[in-house]
């Protein structure tokens, strides 16, 4: 029997705009829905217009025989309008709506034979629930990226605001790490950002494959993007795997009309806290952030513009400090005597030196600038043309590590100078070569080249270059300088095709993107490793000729150019299937394959080093389930499968790693031919026998993979307010892991004597120890293996509330548990394990275990209606906003700082684990990431008051505060537990005290604050 179609389903049907991912390609928005007549029934051949004045676009589309369309491809941007007709109906047309980035504005419109035309004003219905939405997602609006205070106008920053999934894969969180496994150059930056995901701009892949992170303050300014789309999960299949969610960026168009902003930000040390770990030490610093835009029409309605130019001018300062308890007292100010128990002349030798790295101010300075281009050519409603071009260029002499305060030396230790240049163009099309088509097309070329220099004058005048890190604290010059890691070239390429049919609309897609890689990078400075100051101090003083007393020492010998090229290709299909009004079927697939470079050069030893493994296997589902209970309650459930493919680090780890072009020693004092402190190798024909140190993919090598598992209801409380509850489940296979085949099995074990803090005994540990190997002409033989596994369970909660004018209010809770057996990640390649090839002892809750994370966001505008002119003036106008984040700090896992070997009878091949083997030194009878910092409790402000000039222009004044209460929160700590020597484990001193307060941006997270002035025509 047929339904009429009563008010209520009306209602329900003409409006809804909850974001629906399931036919949007990165970049675009889409308008989407069907049309039906009073029973339900679908009308076929009903002409489709989508309009927006400001911006030049009409889109015409015809619906299917079942009365669907889908018009995709869509600039995000306000001021859309829909146009229905057909013959035999009333007309029907609604008021201006915005459509968002990376979601669908579904209509289902009732047409009526015999009533005079409908006009919809969306403003006036209930923004009901999306039947085709899947996975979570936090969208940022024009709204969000003009009002909230972002530090630098760093648009990233804002991709906090968004419920964090987390990555499947833990040795993701070190990825943004220069490359040179066990070396200790430290981070580039320092910038480890849990929450970093893979970033697109209008649909091209931004970040490089290497150092997703890096330096520049942004490629493109925050002036520059319309809108994002921070995808947490359950993306659709238009969109390539990422682990930890994606990062969609919709730049900004033209409009009719000429409009601008001229904008300039300044901050100094005066509105500025001390950092927590600076002691008196107060940085004497400024800054200046500087930009126009310019937005209009260039040609009759039909050619549009948008250009950008910003600039950044700092001059800094950054402390660097030795709080290590195994080497300076309890202050950081001087090195502590009673932990030197060489002789008096050799301690006050090393104390010297290391006070001389002490509480030394390092000056740093900032000069970036950023241009980008955008024209847009409507050609009728059918094709539209873009094209883009940005460039960048960041130059921060001593920028190499950006800390306010570092406590382990490491502004010093691995600090230099860095430059990076981008440069970014773009061509698309997209079109609707048949009335219920859509074609999106695009072609891109970017550069990104990233190099460094040496800082000469933060080495030590006596020992130069060396590099020397005594107790896990760097005290020598940093490594890998002068490099290029990497100059990057990359040329892609994607279509996406649409196509409404019936009650379905499918979509594929295909992309090829051509990597090419020049890197130049060598740690030839070579690097003494020292367990404790005593060790350093009897190195140091050269009194006792001849003694090796370090623990290990490293360096590369070898070409440092190389060239790297791999083929990314992907290819998915996708189909939205309403299989009736309340039910939505969404499933596809996604194929991905990397062509790898072949090594040039291979170890006759280790066949392996032949090639590199390239999995063909690296394809999976991606399919949901909504299900429309009522009106206002909707459900979902969706499961996916993502990759992680080869990062470049990873591949060019691979690709020198049979030591034959570069190779790579580790030398421990006992071999013959053994360097004397502080001597290097001056070629690798002068090093001995049995160090080099191999690597090779096993064979079987495969791409970790990452299913995900989502179950979420969506609620609608009232015209501005919705509410979401989902729960995640997410599991990680095929994580790598590094297994050093080079050792004899074990034949002996022994028993550890565990002291309280006291110093009395309290308990023992027994263990295997690797006491020999089985090709005496490597070091360690290094086989990267897929073999770990990690799990991560969620519950997020996402409110939202949106009043036209007045007060917006977002809120996003997340509690996750996070476990995994991959090791401690070694520089982005893969986990090193405590046990060799086993990684099961390992298991237990992940490096990135946030349990809880609230983060909150407003935006406030209060109004005086009835106030006389000069009050409304001075009345009104202000804007507050403000985010709030509350969380819990991510979980470090306790270490055993191994001094020497242990126990006669018992040689260790290595000396830096209980074991012998070389691997994760953990305590090994605690349980992983039992070591947490301090909560964090932030709130960053924005106070602004807008004044009109003239009738066509507005200043805006704004003052920014970040941290506003200085709630200063430790980001790392003393993880060293205990100190083993002769057998005997000993409590460290300090164990678990903070050491680090570090912010993204700032280099702190003390309290600063800016101001800014901003003209808008």
């Amino acid at each position: 029997m047929r339904r009429k179609f009563t008010l209520t389903v009306f209602l329900w049907a003409i409006f809804g705009c909850a974001g629906a991912w399931a036919q949007t390609t990165p970049g675009f928005g889409a308008v989407q829905g069907a049309v039906v007549d009073a029973y339900g029934e679908g009308i076929p051949d009903t002409k489709v217009i989508v309009t927006n004045a400001k911006k030049g676009i009409e889109r015409t589309f015809m619906t299917s025989d079942d009365g669907v369309f889908d018009i995709s491809g869509l600039e995000p941007a306000e001021g859309y309008m829909l146009k229905l007709s057909r013959t035999g109906f009333a007309a029907w047309d609604t008021g201006p709506f915005d459509v968002p980035m990376g979601a669908a504005v579904n209509f289902l419109i009732p047409l009526s034979p015999s009533t005079p035309p409908v006009h919809i004003n969306p403003s006036l219905v209930l923004p009901l629930t999306n039947n085709t939405k899947m996975g979570i997602n936090q969208l940022v609006t024009p709204d969000d990226l003009r009002n909230l205070p972002t530090p630098n106008q760093r648009w990233d920053t804002l991709f906090a605001l968004g419920p964090w999934v987390g990555p499947a894969n833990p040795v993701f969180l070190q990825q943004t790490t220069a490359p040179g496994i066990l070396f200790g150059g430290g981070n580039i930056n320092n910038r480890i950002d849990p929450n970093l995901p893979y970033l697109l701009l209008d649909s091209v892949k931004i970040s490089n494959t290497f150092n997703p992170y890096t330096g520049a303050p942004d490629r493109v300014s925050q002036d520059a993007v319309q809108e994002m789309d921070v995808l947490a999960n359950g993306y659709p299949s238009a969109f390539p795997s990422a682990f930890t969610g994606i990062g969609d960026l919709a730049t900004r168009t033209g409009v009719t009309g000429y409009h601008g902003d001229l904008y300039d930000f300044f901050r100094n040390g005066g509105m500025a806290a001390r950092d927590r770990y600076a002691g008196a030490f107060r940085p004497n610093e400024r800054q200046n952030q500087a930009g126009a835009s310019v937005a209009g029409q260039a040609y009759r309605n039909k050619l549009f513009f948008f250009a950008n130019y910003e600039t950044l001018e700092g001059k800094y300062q950054g402390l660097n400090r030795i709080t290590n308890p195994l080497i300076a007292d309890a202050a950081g100010d001087s090195v502590l005597a009673a932990n030197c128990k060489a002789t008096t002349t050799q301690c006050a030798a090393a104390a010297k030196f290391i006070q001389s790295r002490m509480n030394v101010i390092v000056p740093r300075t900032e000069h970036s600038g950023s241009a980008f281009l955008r024209m847009d050519y409507h050609k009728g409603d059918r094709h539209t043309f873009t094209m883009e071009a940005n460039g960048s260029k960041w130059i921060a002499p001593n920028g190499a590590q950006d800390q306010a305060v570092s406590t382990d030396g490491s502004l010093l230790g691995a600090n230099g100078n860095l430059r990076e240049d981008t440069r970014f163009l773009k061509g698309s099309w997209v079109g609707t070569p048949h009335a219920t088509t859509v074609n999106e097309m695009r072609a891109s070329w970017s550069r990104d080249d990233l190099m460094g220099t040496p800082s000469t004058q933060l080495q030590p005048a006596n020992t130069g270059a060396l590099g020397i890190n005594v107790a896990g604290t760097q005290i020598g010059a940093g490594q890998g300088y002068p490099f290029t890691y990497p100059d990057e070239h990359r040329r892609e390429f994607a279509d996406n095709f649409l196509k409404a049919f019936n009650t379905q609309v499918m979509q594929f897609g295909v992309d090829v993107a051509y990597i090419d890689d020049h890197i130049q990078r060598i740690y030839d400075g070579g690097s003494y490793y020292y367990t404790s100051l005593t060790a350093f101090a009897q190195d140091f003083s050269g009194i006792t000729v001849g003694r090796k007393a370090y623990t290990s020492y490293a360096q590369q010998f070898g070409v440092p150019q190389r060239e790297e090229k791999t083929v990314d290709f992907g290819a998915y299909f996708q189909d939205t299937w309403r299989v009736f009004s309340r039910l939505s079927i969404i499933y596809g697939a996604r194929y991905e394959k990397q062509l790898l470079p072949s090594p040039t050069v291979f170890n006759p030893t280790y066949e392996q080093t032949v090639t590199i493994p390239s999995p063909n296997i690296d394809g999976g589902p991606r399919v949901g389930l909504v299900y429309a209970m009522d009106p206002h309650t909707v459900f979902r459930a969706g499961y996916d499968w993502f990759f992680a493919p080869y990062s470049g680090a990873q591949l060019d780890t691979l690709f020198i790693g049979s030591n034959q072009n570069i190779g790579t020693v580790y030398v421990t004092p006992t071999q013959t031919g053994a360097p004397i402190f502080p001597t290097t190798y001056a070629s690798g024909l002068n090093i001995p026998s049995g160090v080099a140190s191999p690597m090779f993919g096993n064979l079987r090598l495969r791409d970790p993979r990452s299913a995900q598992l989502t179950a979420s209801m969506e609620k609608i409380l009232g015209k501005s307010t919705s509410v979401t509850f989902n729960l995640i489940a997410t599991r990680g296979i095929r994580l790598w892991t590094l297994n050093d085949l080079n050792f004899a099995p074990p034949t002996k074990s022994v028993v550890y004597t565990v002291d309280d803090v006291n110093g009395a005994p309290s308990a023992s540990y027994s263990t295997s120890i690797w006491s020999g190997k089985s090709d005496l002409n490597s070091s360690h033989v290094y086989e990267v293996d897929s073999v770990a596994r990690s799990s991560r369970n969620a519950f997020t909660m996402q409110f939202r509330r949106r009043m036209a004018n007045a007060f917006n209010f977002e809120a996003d809770y997340t509690w996750a548990h996070a476990t995994d057996d991959a090791g401690y990640p070694i520089n982005g390649v893969a986990g090193l394990t405590s046990v060799p090839g086993n990684p099961a002892p390992d298991q237990g809750s992940s490096s990135f275990d946030q349990r809880h994370r609230l983060v909150a966001n407003f935006v406030w505008r209060p109004t005086v209606a009835n106030a006389s002119g000069v009050e409304r003036q001075i009345l009104n106008g202000w804007t507050l906003s403000g985010i709030a984040t509350a969380a819990t700090g991510m979980p470090q896992t306790a270490q055993v700082m191994v001094q020497g070997q242990q126990v006669s009878g018992a040689p260790m091949v290595y000396t830096n684990t209980l074991n012998g083997s070389g691997g994760w030194d953990r305590v090994p009878f605690w349980e992983t990431a039992t070591l947490r910092p301090s909560p964090m409790f932030v709130v960053n402000a924005r106070l602004s008051k807008a004044f009109r000039i003239g009738e066509r222009a507005q200043a805006t004044l704004m003052f920014e505060a970040y941290n506003v209460g200085n709630m200063q929160f430790d980001t790392a700590m003393n993880t060293i537990a205990y100190v083993a020597s002769g057998g005997i484990l000993k409590v460290a001193p300090g164990y678990g005290m903070g050491n680090a307060s570090y912010g993204i941006v700032n280099g702190t997270n003390a309290r600063s604050g800016q101001v800014a002035l901003r003209i808008t025509f």
